[in-house]
């Protein structure tokens, strides 16, 4: 804080008020160069956002300042839960495997909106929270680790991955005989 009439420095010994939108979050004294400072940590019921702090002054001697805004970017952490495919299960290179995940905060709290997105080894795959019948014939056989991402405005990221086991399939073709033909039995 700075006294607009004073030369020099800051203005010591004044009281700054930190308000939010739902009263005084909390105060401070300033020092001989006039900063103060004071550790917020949002409640965990805060809805991730810009919040928006107001910040005005009082000092003995001094007319109170005008108020101040500024912005407090709060985030989130999500965190994703691969429900389908189970960790471990094999499918076949032919067949279909379910994509599905749920998402929710560092509370618990099942978060809606996000962007999910899943990826094999080398690319991604889907686009979707949930993707019912998945085909896998364009996956390689083997073991896959499929990757869960989620991602949401003022959220940091979650991911999650599963391993599950492709096995190839088969392309048989009869030859020999022919379909609907008598052989001779031979001793």
């Amino acid at each position: 804080m700075k006294d607009a009439n004073v030369p020099g420095a800051g203005a010591d010994n004044a009281t700054v008020y930190f308000y939010n939108s739902t009263g005084l979050m909390d105060t401070c004294q300033t020092n001989s160069t006039g900063w103060c400072a004071i550790n917020y940590n949002p409640a965990n019921d805060s809805i991730p956002n810009n919040h928006t702090i107001y910040i005005n002054s009082t000092r003995i001697g001094n007319e109170d300042s005008g108020t101040s805004t500024t912005y407090l970017e709060v985030k989130g952490v999500l965190f994703v839960n691969i429900t389908s495919p189970l960790n471990g299960t094999s499918y076949s290179q032919s067949g279909y495997a379910d994509l599905i995940s749920n998402v929710t905060d560092e509370s618990g709290n099942v978060i809606s909106g996000s962007v999910a997105r899943w990826y094999n080894e080398t690319s991604l795959i889907a686009s979707v929270q949930e993707y019912t019948n998945y085909p896998l014939i364009s996956q390689s056989a083997g073991e896959r680790n499929i990757t869960c991402n989620s991602t949401k405005t003022y959220y940091y990221p979650g991911q999650s991955y599963v391993s599950i086991k492709i096995t190839a399939t088969a392309n048989i073709l009869w030859s020999s005989p022919t379909n609907h033909s008598e052989q001779p039995y031979l001793s």
